[in-house]
């Protein structure tokens, strides 16, 4: 199975049981995941999502909301990166696909944890208190 085709069926089948309940992880996505931030500098959010990712199949838990769409988005966007297209195309283009907001990538107590990387909107967006 090519690289590609195997990337677009698991972006089809993670989509299907997103609508089921949440999305199944799987740990080669996960590594997946983790592969394609590797090329790009260290950024504590992302960390603490693939963290996130990685406690929740390690307890056997389908992932949901930021969750859910931090996994989709980073696996999408590594494959349209793999497809040819730069970071800023491959990210829109992420983002275009799902229908989600840069600001539903990352849950709130990500948001939270680093208080000098999100602004109030990122707070406003995840359901926080803004900082005074």
């Amino acid at each position: 199975m090519s690289r590609i085709f195997a990337s677009l069926l698991t972006l089809f089948l993670a989509g299907f049981l997103a609508a089921e309940g949440g999305v199944t992880l799987t740990q080669e996505g996960i590594d997946a995941v983790g592969s394609h931030l590797s090329q790009f500098d260290e950024f504590a959010p992302n960390t603490q999502m693939v963290q996130r990712l990685q406690s929740s199949f390690d307890a056997g838990q389908n992932v949901t909301g930021a969750d859910a769409n931090f996994f989709l988005h980073e696996t999408s966007e590594a494959n349209f990166m793999s497809q040819g297209l730069d970071y800023d195309a491959a990210h829109a283009a992420s983002l275009e696909l799902h229908g989600a907001s840069p600001f539903s990538l990352y849950a709130p107590e990500v948001i939270d944890a680093n208080p000098t990387l999100f602004n109030n909107a990122w707070r406003q967006a995840a359901g926080l208190a803004p900082h005074q």
